[in-house]
């Protein structure tokens, strides 16, 4: 599948006053048709502010090399900056867990393709599972479940492939959001080290299978009209960010990530008020085991939006 290189779209309001009452137009960086690999000589951390100058700094790659499956970002778009080792570190840990599990089977033993196949059956000999300190491949799941019946209880142990630590998947999206938020506001030559994003809420991720739930569905339509921010989709596919702001207060972004075709992590950031404001509006199922819902293809539009650049319609 071919890549599809970003598209940006930008504040270009005056940025004074109460952001609340700003209404800002769009604008297209259509010079990035041809650029498949944008670097940043950032003087801090772009994820911890630290001043590199104090430590030896690191070229950090935002969307991890190993983190899609291989060869998947030759010749594709990405983005590299300056990071404190403490921080390269971190996010390289992270990417190792979370991509081998993004990547694993579904408990009927599916891949999402052959790639993926091939790609994990070697990343789960030396990915490990923090919680466990077992390697992905002696990994899984198990949850006993106590049911009713005939007056007493009936024992039911569940089992499945090893699950994503909700911790780990927020940190390592703050992680990437703030690489690649950074990277906008540096092609619009806003000085990308002094900002933060404030409060970054997970409110929903979910498997492939899982991918139609009532939470993803409900951001997906409150938010789509929307402008967008960011839309992206690189390593053929394999990873897709988009960010919209609120038309309302351009202080808060929604934002959704989709990792090796497989997860979709959802939510917003911006100041915490407004995050939690907007997250109070969604209705959160009220019990813990449901069955899946996969998601229509004709009604996937999460990631819908501006025509990416050097793309035509039919």
């Amino acid at each position: 599948m071919q890549n599809i290189l970003p598209i940006v779209s930008v504040l270009s309001s005056n940025r004074t006053g109460n952001p609340s009452s700003l209404y800002p137009s769009l604008r297209q960086l259509s010079s990035l048709q041809a650029r498949k690999l944008c670097h940043l000589n950032n003087a801090y951390c772009l994820y911890c502010a630290r001043n590199l100058s104090e430590v030896k700094a690191e070229k950090e790659h935002v969307i991890g090399r190993n983190f899609v499956p291989t060869h998947a970002l030759t010749n594709a778009w990405n983005f590299t900056c300056q990071a404190c080792p403490a921080c390269n570190r971190r996010k390289s840990f992270l990417e190792g867990e979370i991509s081998a599990i993004t990547m694993a089977p579904t408990p009927r033993g599916n891949h999402v393709n052959q790639e993926v196949a091939e790609v994990f059956s070697k990343k789960k000999q030396w990915a490990r599972i923090r919680s466990t300190g077992d390697y992905v491949k002696d990994s899984q799941v198990q949850q006993t479940l106590q049911i009713p019946l005939y007056g007493g209880l009936m024992s039911v142990c569940l089992v499945g492939p090893p699950s994503l630590d909700v911790d780990m998947v927020h940190e390592l999206a703050w992680f990437q959001l703030k690489g690649l938020f950074g990277w906008v506001l540096s092609e619009i030559t806003i000085y990308p080290e002094c900002f933060d994003l404030e409060e970054c809420l997970v409110s929903n991720f979910a498997r492939k299978t899982d991918w139609g739930n009532s939470l993803q569905e409900q951001l997906t339509q409150r938010t789509q009209d929307w402008p967008i921010l960011l839309n992206l989709s690189t390593a053929k596919s394999y990873f897709k960010a988009i960010i919209r702001f609120s038309p309302f207060d351009p202080m808060l972004k929604f934002w959704a990530l989709e990792w090796n075709n497989n997860i979709r992590i959802v939510g917003f950031f911006g100041p915490k008020y407004l995050c939690n404001s907007e997250d109070n509006f969604l209705k959160y199922p009220s019990i813990r085991l449901r069955t899946e819902i996969p998601l229509d293809p004709s009604r996937d539009i999460l990631f819908e939006g501006y025509l990416p650049v050097g793309q035509q319609k039919n």
